[in-house]
């Protein structure tokens, strides 16, 4: 699993109130703290492994020519 901040694009309505911006974040919020508070322990386990097994890096080794001399 990647834990990238794009991964998921996301459009908000433009259209929404301060207010109704704000309670849609309030509910964002709750959402986040009870999840956490349900599975703490097995997203933290998760979270481990993926740090344990990072994918190889995208870039080539940039060192890795025979020096000419």
């Amino acid at each position: 699993m990647t834990r990238s901040p794009d991964r998921l694009a996301v459009h908000l309505p433009t259209h929404w109130t301060p207010p109704q911006a704000l309670a849609v974040h309030d509910a964002l919020d709750a959402l986040l703290a009870a999840l956490w508070a349900q599975y703490e322990g097995a997203l933290l386990e998760h979270l481990e492994r993926d740090d344990a097994h990072p994918p190889p890096p995208n870039q080539p080794d940039l060192f890795d020519d025979e020096l000419p001399f």
